[in-house]
């Protein structure tokens, strides 16, 4: 207990600020404040039947005019030092009472190890029948359980309160004849209406349940027989027009004693939302089931072209395979007798017929290589190009393919000495497909490579076990435009008067690439317009 904190027998017995007063009681004799403080308790506390009442009574207290307490119960006497920590408290309500003369009402809180205890206080004026203050009398009324109660209940109610927020928009009820009598604010929000005006309105009477649904239509004859329904679409405008959909569910009331139907409860869901989800989830998937259709039948379409495609193409290739074949027959009798007249093998001829022959065997060669273009094309399309790789020498492969290009390198005043490398590398490749690249390389390099230019091959090894066996020249070279190309099926590059030796079939160089790619290599070009061009051929190296 504080030093300022007065004991129990002073604030029992009233001390100052009455002690004015009390130096001037009515009737003239004066009383000392200090005689107060001896005053003792009433005697009536020692009978037995007060005494058992004032220790189970509520906490209350009588004082004398004076403020003297009188009489209390034990329960105020345990908290007078708390209710009034200060001197003086008790009496400030007393000189309240008597100066406004009406009761002074007042609540606490005291905070103690069991909890918190809350009461409530009446302190009022005791009078004579002359209307006169004789004293005082103050009732206190625990109201701890009623407190608490109250917290428990709005504890509950806001647990409930969540509970109907998240598990529906609003709750409602109605009388016996459908009226509304109660609904939740949370309508108010999705509605934007007051709630106030949707209280006492017919229920039915808010929106139209959704005709598309049977179900929901037959809500009114359902709620005639006082039967339960759920999930029925009610529609209501809100106060800007837009329509809501309601998901509306209810139960029927009885009354527990008599059995009489006393109206319904129920609660609603706004699902607008979720059915604008929902009815764009179904378009969507009608446009992607429209879309799937198109596709499939799409697909259908180009599966039958795919499958017209193989068959043309098989057709193609087997009618290329077979004209050639039935070409090269007689393009290689036409080919022999004209190089046999050439040679005058039977007899002298005269300088007029062996033009004649000299043309007649230009033509047929160039036939039969266009032929064999044609040929290789067909196979590589039909994916039919066999190889039969081997230990091979890239000098003896470069000899090979220069003697086959003497011809037309000897009616050319070009450089081909560096063609006959001395390199020893081993290539693994099939004979037959390497020598037929080298030969349209180096053909190629003749081909446009003015007279006193020069063709050669350069041969080197490369990572990953690979050998670069190059073709270079000093000709014309390629534009720059046409070197993305060069290596597509019947591209020619266009030439300038003064160059026009491009009398190919466009097919020989996608050929070797496709040759050296089966073969496991590949051939790569760089060229500098008017400088010349290099093709290199890479292919595995041969395995010690």
């Amino acid at each position: 207990m504080s030093e300022n904190q007065p004991t129990l027998r002073e604030l029992l017995h009233g001390y100052a600020p009455l002690q004015e007063r009390l130096d001037k009681p009515e009737g003239g004799s004066k009383v000392s404040a200090n005689a107060l403080s001896n005053v003792d308790l009433p005697a009536l506390r020692d009978d037995p039947f007060v005494a058992g009442a004032l220790k189970h009574a509520q906490p209350f207290y009588t004082a004398d005019r004076r403020g003297e307490i009188k009489v209390c119960s034990d329960r105020f006497a345990e908290l007078a030092l708390d209710l009034f920590p200060h001197p003086g408290d008790l009496i400030d309500i007393f000189a309240q009472v008597e100066k406004t003369g009406k009761e002074v009402v007042r609540t606490d809180k005291l905070s103690r190890p069991e909890g918190t205890i809350n009461l409530k206080s009446r302190h009022f004026a005791l009078l004579d029948p002359s209307k006169r203050i004789v004293g005082f009398v103050g009732i206190y009324e625990d109201l701890t359980a009623v407190s608490n109660a109250v917290h428990k209940a709005r504890e509950m109610e806001n647990w409930l309160q969540d509970v109907i927020r998240s598990s529906s928009d609003w709750v409602w009820s109605t009388d016996r004849n459908h009226n509304l009598v109660f609904v939740s604010s949370r309508i108010s929000e999705v509605l934007d209406v007051p709630t106030q005006s949707l209280t006492g309105r017919y229920l039915l009477s808010l929106g139209d349940f959704d005709p598309d649904d049977p179900l929901s239509t037959g809500t009114s004859a359902d709620m005639e027989k006082h039967a339960p329904f759920r999930n029925r679409i009610l529609l209501i405008k809100d106060h800007g027009g837009e329509a809501h959909r309601i998901s509306l569910s209810g139960v029927p009331v009885f009354d527990d004693e008599a059995g009489t139907f006393k109206g319904y409860r129920g609660t609603g869901t706004d699902v607008t939302a979720r059915f604008k989800a929902e009815s764009a989830t179904r378009q969507a998937n009608q446009s992607l089931e429209k879309t799937l259709d198109a596709l499939n039948k799409r697909n259908d379409e180009l599966r039958i072209a795919l499958e017209r495609a193989k068959v043309a193409k098989t057709a193609k290739g087997d009618f290329l395979s077979m004209m050639s074949h039935e070409l090269k027959t007689p393009l290689n009798s036409i080919i022999g007798f004209s190089d046999a007249a050439r040679e005058r093998i039977h007899g002298p001829i005269s300088a007029a017929y062996a033009d004649y022959f000299e043309n007649i065997h230009k033509a047929g060669t160039h036939l039969l290589s266009i032929i064999n273009d044609v040929l290789d094309t067909a196979s590589m399309e039909q994916k039919d190009v066999s190889v039969r790789a081997a230990r091979l020498s890239v000098r003896e492969l470069a000899e090979e393919a220069a003697s086959l290009c003497g011809t037309e390198s000897h009616a050319k005043r070009v450089d081909v000495s560096p063609i006959l490398t001395k390199s020893e590398l081993c290539i693994n490749a099939d004979h037959l497909r390497t020598r037929q690249i080298l030969v349209n390389l180096i053909g190629n390099a003749l081909k446009f490579t003015p007279d006193g230019g020069r063709i050669g091959i350069d041969v080197e090894t490369c990572p990953d076990n690979m050998v670069a066996i190059t073709v270079w020249d000093t000709g014309i070279g390629i534009p720059f435009k046409d070197q993305g190309r060069i290596f597509d099926k019947f591209y020619r590059v266009e030439q300038d008067v003064h160059h026009n030796n491009g009398d190919g079939t466009g097919l020989g160089l996608a050929i070797a690439r496709h040759l050296a790619r089966v073969m496991g290599g590949d051939l790569n070009l760089t060229s500098i317009p008017g400088e010349g061009s290099r093709f290199t051929l890479t292919l595995p190296a041969a395995s010690n």
